[in-house]
């Protein structure tokens, strides 16, 4: 699943539009590996989400909706790593806050 998440990302830098549909039966297939508690079953949680912000298309938006709690969750905590990473991951997923 990261390597379909890295391949989103890469149509989408590319930019050409023959991509479309192979994106759309990806975040269809994403909505099929919802784990019920606002993330995806096998899919890295913010890598999926960056992948999902660049994508301007109702059905990401709807995926982005429903990780919305998690991001809320996660932006919540008063404990806050300060590496890099976690930095990064927190601004995907406010990122993703503020495209849905």
């Amino acid at each position: 699943m990261k390597c379909s998440s890295a391949l989103w990302r890469h149509l989408l830098a590319r930019g050409q539009s023959q991509h479309a549909e192979f994106l759309t039966l990806g975040v269809k297939a994403l909505k099929a590996h919802r784990d019920g508690e606002a993330g995806w079953r096998g899919w890295p949680f913010a890598y999926t989400l960056s992948a999902l912000v660049e994508y301007d298309m109702d059905e990401a938006r709807r995926e982005l909706q429903y990780a919305s709690p998690a991001c809320e969750e996660e932006l919540k905590r008063k404990f806050v790593k300060t590496n890099v990473y976690s930095q990064r991951r927190r601004e995907v997923m406010q990122r993703a806050l503020g495209a849905c």
